[in-house]
């Protein structure tokens, strides 16, 4: 990959970046708690009464966690995953025009929960 060096090829690619970089932020704080997951398990079988409540309090704190991790990168993924839908003309769910809302009553989020690494 070469260097850029257009002035208008950087200037987009740092706003590309600015965009996605808190998404990827997001996915990989999300992986890192699912990650966590099977150590806590381990632990909470643990013989150690202590570090078995311990791993299970921290268990349930992920478990609430999780859902809203998944949740954050879910709504800055709908406004993207709107977008492309919205300018496929295959699509089913195609806007009449640019910048189009959804049909009443849809909010993408079966779009969006096939799109998330689960």
């Amino acid at each position: 990959m070469g260097a850029v060096t257009d002035g208008a090829e950087i200037v987009r690619l740092a706003k590309e970046h600015a965009e996605l970089k808190p998404v990827a932020d997001a996915v990989e704080a999300l992986e890192k708690a699912r990650a966590e997951r099977p150590d806590l398990e381990a632990m909470a079988a643990s013989d150690d009464r202590e570090m078995s409540a311990l791993a299970r309090e921290e268990l349930e704190a992920l478990d609430k966690r999780l859902p809203d991790l998944e949740r954050a990168i879910a709504l800055m993924l709908a406004p993207r995953i709107w977008y492309a839908h919205a300018h496929d003309r295959e699509s089913p769910k195609r806007a009449d025009r640019p910048g189009a809302r959804p049909p009443s009553g849809h909010c993408g989020s079966d779009d969006i929960d096939s799109r998330l690494p689960m």
